[in-house]
């Protein structure tokens, strides 16, 4: 399940998966596709103890552009999605 992103300093995070259902010294960062623009923040599941991913982080710039976290079967992948008219005046505006 995807929800809507928090913004860090830097980044648009999805959160896919609670930090609750991970062991918590297990994360690691992987960038994904281009360096420094996308992220996958993995763990160790504390039920079953394999690999999942916890969220995705998408750089700012990316976000105003038009890319977003959806499930693709079942699996988060990076897709552009063109904004609305009303979404590209705002970021307009806040760049400024």
């Amino acid at each position: 399940m995807v929800k809507k992103p928090h913004f860090t300093k830097r980044y648009a995070r999805y959160r896919i998966r609670s930090p609750r259902r991970f062991i918590k010294s297990s994360f690691r960062t992987h960038d994904i596709g281009r360096p420094r623009h996308s992220k996958r923040i993995a763990g160790k599941l504390r039920s079953s103890g394999k690999w999942a991913t916890q969220a995705m982080l998408i750089t700012k710039g990316d976000y105003r552009k038009g890319y977003r976290v959806k499930m693709v079967s079942g699996r988060p992948k990076i897709v552009f999605v063109r904004a609305s008219r009303r979404a590209r005046a705002y970021w307009r505006r806040k760049r400024r």
